[in-house]
């Protein structure tokens, strides 16, 4: 389940970063909700490590 704020449009997408696990410690889980922070802006780094982890299997 998603925190409150994540655009009904990008929730599937936010979902699967968070089952497939493609995110660093800034998400939390509050109450048992994953709060992505899908309303704030995404660092270029962020971006790069998002896209390495998705394109190059473990």
């Amino acid at each position: 389940m998603l925190a409150p704020g994540t655009s009904e449009w990008a929730a599937d997408a936010v979902r699967s970063i968070v089952s497939w696990k493609l995110h660093g410690p800034e998400v939390t889980e509050p109450y048992g909700m994953s709060d992505y922070g899908s309303q704030r802006a995404l660092y270029k780094q962020e971006m790069a490590a998002l896209l390495f982890r998705m394109l190059l299997p473990q």
